[in-house]
């Protein structure tokens, strides 16, 4: 069994050539050497074969570090007996031998860590074992390795690219903060993002100067493993392959891991395996296919593999919890029969350095480590703070004290991160992701059969099982090509964008346009990536996939909103940067200035190491990401898509609504109900220049204008120099100037309206009106009926009434027309005003903003400036314009209701991020004083406050998922009430669930 996680770099595989690149997206092809090679030597350049089988180089670096650590054991074992003579001055050790141990113990691994590291390193090898480790033909170094590699196994990719991909074990900002300052310490990486509500990783790589399983090693190093699927490479086997290749299993994966788009490699029993990132552009995947391929002289597949090998670090971390919880009755017992007893020669006194050392510092390994990637990139983290704490409590010979630390920070992070993977459970759906994989029909299939249902149940005997063979396979989304038929089955999210060439189903679009029914699909229709197949099975051919897909940059956006800090949480990270430092000097300074008849004698390092725990912010920095990523998500699920936190702060102090009439509160459609003209003018004439001059427009009579045409068989004409004014639009026909707009607009210009062109209308039941001219003089005017008001007007009305939010309504159209709606709506006319261009709504808007926390909502298009200068704008019903350039919410359903909900949703999150912050704070600051105070001296029970402190944090936040966000939703999962025992039970039930899992692979 072989893996991947070697230490070293190697990133150039020609070191007699340079390539250079300007970061860009784009990708760009680079010239490798040796082109000229027989196909032999583009297997293998300048390779021998090795004159050993057995890897004695990495038995040797096992031995090296075991020795290494037991060194570390013996110094830190004598450095324990010698605080404990001068300070705590347990008995006189001039003449006991209980320094002699860790003394011998120093000179015997020191030695032999010295003779391993020199066997290992230099030509002590040879001599050993008939080879020079350091020979470039030998060694099996990844950098000489890397140097050996043919242009046959070596990407020609180059170039900047977006990399990513979900990791195990993040749950809190400072886990996130460490992490993106790694990575953007690093060579050729830059802009790293980390999302703690998803735990994606996401960084730009340039391919020249870093590779991707270089970036995986350091995040393992760190303790986050990728979560993503193992591959194999069904039909190689890596026996043939090494023997073909003339090469040892470490050359081969590292040759591997080297290609563009691989996270890492393994081998096992007989197989190659690969895992690749979840996040990345299909060309990538692609051209490791290629690599492979020609490296292998066959044509290669991928076949997903269920299931992990070994543990991750997370796991790795529980396992030392479990490890030390088996041993906390015995350290106990120990310490207590120490302090008992007190002589320094009994046999109780030898088992703290026997047993309770020794088992402390195997159950930190996976604390220390991270402790330690912390402080070797300049970093102050949680744990380095823990394990200090952690240290301390051993040199005050607090065994049990310090393995309940441990204990508790490792049950406490499992626990951590199931209440937070029970948070994004709120965060699923609607515009969330598209799918990392795909099932891949294979050609030769009949896809007619594949969709069938069968109308009858089968009993079979199970000692006769009937095999089912697939006729799909899954495979990476970036691995597909235009034309490939995918197979989608009922609940899984739609992959790629394509039209259904078999199958019948129903597509869940609420989150796109707020249909609360799934929509009917049938063959020929065309279904888009991102949505959800509520019933199928179907069958699609793909015509777009990844960042193509029509909804791809919605989806992006959407989580790129979701994700983006508000200022409440910069400056709570900004708090934090401050804090930290502040608590970790100012404590030694506050240990200092304590009187001892307070903290008690002896006790200064231990109030040094108190205030370190206590002090954490780890609670205060997630009282705002998570229920503000909760309620984005649920809103986007219900097609209510908002510029992040930021904007959900805004909505929630909300006391006034600006509300557009047309295309708002209207269904804007308005018809027209009457033409009249003067005298010798046509009606096929009018008609043709009116939809001539409003073929471009947008405004609702417009869309009458040309509904007309069509009904009347009428071509527009063409209309030449079109000007769009601020209430009508101008242009010329046949030499001379028409125009079409309102009356006041249409006087405005300079042209001549007849009186009796308006008598004719005045006896009519109209709400609109738009005048025609020719040349001076108007030859028209259009009478417009209201259109009919939105049924979910009345709603949204009275919702916002209920929150104390008033309500005016801003219209275009004339002032009767504006009454009408407002009337019917039960809004005092007085305040609706009619008749106004889109400049005096931005004056209007502006005017009421120095008042009131405004919020505009309208079509987006004319009341995009109204809509920036309101403090919150919303842009209803715009099916076809996916962006939010114009507002800071976007609505494309016809459901002006979802306005209130937002508002609602928006002011309960509020609520919930103050409750965060007074839990957090005033715990933090509870557990400070007391500390202070001397009233409390227990570094485990610091511990547990504080991790008890971000799991009541994270429960707090869930309690949004029960709110019911679209009072007219189908889903019978909505509107569930909030139980916190029942969610805290399921989180126990998983941690004792994982427990059994890791002791079940530690036993297999």
């Amino acid at each position: 069994m072989s893996d991947s996680n070697n230490d070293d770099d190697f990133l150039f595989l020609q070191e007699d050539e340079k390539i250079t690149s300007t970061p860009i997206i784009k990708p760009k092809k680079v010239k490798i050497k040796n082109e000229e090679n027989s196909e032999s030597d583009a297997v293998l350049i300048n390779e021998k074969k090795t004159k050993k089988n057995y890897d004695y180089s990495k038995l040797l670096a096992k031995l090296t570090k075991f020795s290494y650590q037991l060194l570390i054991f013996a110094i830190l074992w004598r450095l324990i007996i010698f605080y404990d003579l001068e300070y705590l001055q347990t008995e006189n050790l001039e003449n006991s031998s209980v320094l002699d141990y860790p003394t011998w113990a120093i000179y015997t691994f020191s030695i032999l860590s010295i003779m391993l590291f020199l066997t290992s390193t230099f030509a002590f090898s040879e001599f050993i074992f008939g080879y020079n480790l350091n020979d470039p033909q030998d060694n099996f170094s990844e950098d000489n390795n890397s140097k050996e590699v043919d242009s046959g196994l070596y990407s020609s990719l180059g170039g900047v690219w977006n990399v990513g991909w979900e990791i195990f074990g993040i749950d809190c900002p400072d886990c996130a903060l460490k992490i993106t300052k790694s990575l953007n310490s690093l060579k050729g990486i830059e802009n790293t993002e980390v999302s703690i509500t998803t735990t994606l990783v996401h960084f730009e790589i340039d391919l020249e100067l870093q590779t991707i399983s270089k970036v995986n090693r350091i995040l393992c190093d760190l303790g986050y493993a990728p979560n993503a699927k193992w591959w194999e490479l069904a039909g190689v086997s890596s026996k043939s392959t090494l023997a073909k290749l003339n090469l040892n299993e470490n050359k081969l994966l590292n040759r591997i891991n080297i290609q563009a788009g691989v996270l890492e490699s393994r081998i096992e029993e007989d197989k190659i395996f690969i895992r690749l990132p979840t996040k990345v552009e299909g060309e990538l995947t692609k051209e490791f296919q290629k690599a492979i391929d020609e490296a292998l002289n066959q044509k290669i597949t991928l076949k997903p593999k269920g299931g992990e090998w070994g543990l991750r670090p997370d796991q790795k971390q529980l396992l030392d919890g479990i490890v030390g919880l088996i041993f906390l009755p015995i350290v106990f017992l120990i310490q207590f029969l120490v302090e008992k007893n007190g002589n320094i020669n009994s046999v109780e006194y030898q088992l703290q350095y026997l047993i309770a050392l020794p088992v402390i510092i195997i159950s930190s390994n996976q604390l220390r480590k991270k402790a330690i990637e912390s402080v070797k990139r300049l970093q102050l983290s949680f744990e380095t703070l823990i394990s200090m704490a952690v240290l301390g409590a051993m040199f005050l010979h607090a065994w049990f004290e310090a393995l309940l630390i441990i204990v508790l920070i490792a049950l406490a992070n499992n626990l951590e991160t199931s209440a937070i993977k029970k948070a994004r459970e709120s965060m699923q759906g609607g515009l969330n992701r598209i799918p990392n994989e795909a099932r891949l029909v294979k050609k030769s299939t009949d896809v007619s059969k594949i969709v069938k249902i069968k109308s009858f149940k089968l009993s079979l005997d199970s000692n006769n099982k009937l095999k089912k063979k697939s006729n799909s396979e899954m495979v990476p989304v970036g691995l597909l090509n235009i034309g490939d038929h995918i197979e989608i089955r009922t609940g899984e999210i739609i992959p790629i964008d394509g039209n259904i060439i078999s199958g019948e189903g129903l597509v869940d679009k609420s989150a796109l346009t707020g249909e609360a029914l799934p929509i009917n699909l049938n063959k020929g229709d065309f279904i888009e990536a991102g949505l959800i197949l509520t019933r199928g099975p179907i069958v699609v051919e793909t015509s777009a996939t990844g960042v193509n897909t029509r909804l791809s940059e919605l989806i992006e956006t959407t989580k790129l909103y979701q994700e983006s800090p508000t200022r409440l949480h910069s400056i709570l990270e900004l708090f934090t940067n401050i804090w930290v430092p502040l608590v970790l000097f100012g404590s030694m300074f506050v240990a200092l200035m304590i009187p001892e008849s307070v903290i008690g004698e002896g006790n200064r390092i231990k109030i040094i190491l108190l205030l370190w725990v206590t002090a954490c912010p780890c609670a205060l920095l997630i009282c705002a990401p998570i229920p503000h990523s909760i309620s984005i998500s649920m809103a986007s699920n219900k097609g209510v898509i908002a510029k992040g936190g930021d904007v959900l702060e805004r909505i929630a102090k909300v006391n006034l609504a600006l509300l557009d009439k047309t295309g708002t509160l209207t269904e804007g459609r308005p018809q027209i109900t009457q033409i009249v003209s003067t005298k010798g003018s046509k009606i096929k004439t009018i008609i043709g220049i009116a939809s001539g001059l409003e073929l471009s427009s947008n405004h609702p009579y417009a869309s009458a204008i040309i509904d007309k045409s069509n009904e009347e068989n009428i071509q527009p004409y063409k209309i030449q120099n079109l000007i769009d004014g601020e209430g009508g639009i101008t242009g010329k026909y046949d030499g001379e100037t028409v125009a079409i707009g309102n009356i006041n607009w249409i006087k405005k210009q300079g042209f001549k309206i007849p009186k009796d062109l308006l008598e004719k209308l005045e006896n009519t039941e109209v709400t609109g009106i738009s005048i025609l001219t020719k040349g001076t003089n108007a030859i028209a005017a259009f009478g417009f009926a209201s259109d009919a008001l939105n049924p979910n007007s009345s709603k949204l009305i009275s919702n916002l009434s209920k929150q104390d939010i008033k309500v005016e309504l801003l219209s275009g159209d004339n002032q009767e027309s504006v009454n009408k709606t407002a009337n019917d709506l039960g809004i005092p006319v007085e305040i609706c005003r009619g008749g106004l261009t889109p400049e005096q709504k931005v004056d209007w808007v502006e005017q009421r903003s120095t008042t009131h926390i405004t919020l505009m909502a309208g079509d987006g298009f004319n009341d995009a400036a109204a809509m920036a200068k309101a403090d919150v704008g919303i842009s209803v019903g715009n099916k076809e314009q996916l962006n939010l350039d114009s507002a800071d919410v976007m609505i494309p359903s016809e459901r002006p209701d979802l306005i209130s909900s937002l508002c609602e949703l928006s002011r309960k999150t509020r609520n919930i991020v103050i409750q965060n912050l007074v839990i957090s704070i005033s715990l933090t600051l509870l557990l400070v004083m007391s500390v202070i105070s001397g009233k409390n001296d227990q570094l485990w029970l610091n511990v547990l406050a504080h991790e008890f402190s971000v799991l009541l944090v994270i429960l707090n936040a869930m309690r949004l998922g029960s709110y019911q966000f679209d009072e007219m939703s189908t889903d019978k999962n909505e509107n569930k009430k909030f139980n916190i025992f029942s969610i805290i039970s399921k989180i126990f039930k998983e941690l004792y669930d994982d427990s059994k899992e890791v002791v079940k692979t530690i036993l297999n």
